[in-house]
């Protein structure tokens, strides 16, 4: 299976990019390379904290009632 792509032309993160292009991880300010960043929305978090909270709730409930 031979490839249509020359190796040259492409990069871990896709495409060859011209340089200064933002969507090459070298070039984003503030970030280095390899670099992990979690995205979590507002409401993501808050429902994170909502089942954390109501875990809490249902296991000190649980162990009222055994003790």
């Amino acid at each position: 299976m031979t490839d249509s792509v020359p190796p040259a032309a492409t990069s871990p993160s896709g495409p060859a990019a011209e340089p200064g292009d933002p969507e090459r991880p070298e070039d984003r300010a503030g970030r280095e390379p390899g670099e992990l960043v979690v995205a979590l929305s507002p409401r993501q978090i808050i429902g994170g904290f909502a089942l954390l909270a109501g875990l809490i709730i249902w296991l000190r409930r649980r162990s009222r009632r055994k003790g």
